[in-house]
């Protein structure tokens, strides 16, 4: 009986031990597959990227947007967007922060475009229409990194002039109204 515990035992030994180094060899085969995918998009930055209509659609579902891409044109190097609000929550700042990551991306990562147009649409279910909350006019040499982190540091509060300007930002009524908050009159 003694001798059945231990065969028991040593098979049972051997059996976890293959599970175990049979997982850990398919954990690292993923994660080695996570490192080349890595060390692709990183190769990718560096290359010159041209936005073609081949790798348009390709291109722009990588860059992590909170808003969803309603409609997309890209023609003789100017890229139109128009991006869709459905959620009544979103504030300014998920919005900057969504005209940030176009503006890096068409502006910093391309070598092919010259200007980005985005538009910034509300979706409203109830009533079946899509009003024009904002617009933006980006263009190559004028848009920065700065210009994104200015971007993305605004927060809720409204824009400065200056920053506005610099992207040709324009606000619609519906926009001021719902999405930046009043001046403090103190």
């Amino acid at each position: 009986m003694f001798r059945w515990k231990i065969v028991f035992w040593t098979l049972s030994a051997t059996l976890i031990t293959s599970v175990v180094t049979a997982a850990l060899f398919h954990w690292q085969g993923l994660a080695e597959g996570n490192g080349a995918r890595a060390t692709q998009e990183v190769l990718v930055h560096q290359d010159d990227l041209q936005l073609t209509q081949h790798n348009l659609v390709d291109l722009l579902a990588a860059i992590p947007l909170h808003n969803r891409l309603s409609r997309v044109n890209l023609e003789q190097g100017v890229l139109d967007i128009d991006l869709k609000i459905s959620d009544a929550s979103v504030g300014a700042a998920v919005i900057y922060e969504d005209i940030a990551e176009l503006g890096l991306f068409a502006m910093e990562r391309t070598t092919n475009l010259k200007q980005l147009r985005i538009r910034i649409i509300a979706e409203d279910r109830w009533l079946g229409t899509s009003p024009l909350l904002l617009a933006a006019d980006l263009r190559r040499g004028e848009f920065s990194v700065s210009t994104a982190e200015r971007l993305m540091s605004a927060g809720n509060k409204g824009l400065e002039e200056n920053l506005k300007q610099e992207i040709r930002l324009m606000e619609t009524g519906l926009y001021r109204r719902n999405f930046t908050t009043p001046k403090d009159p103190s």
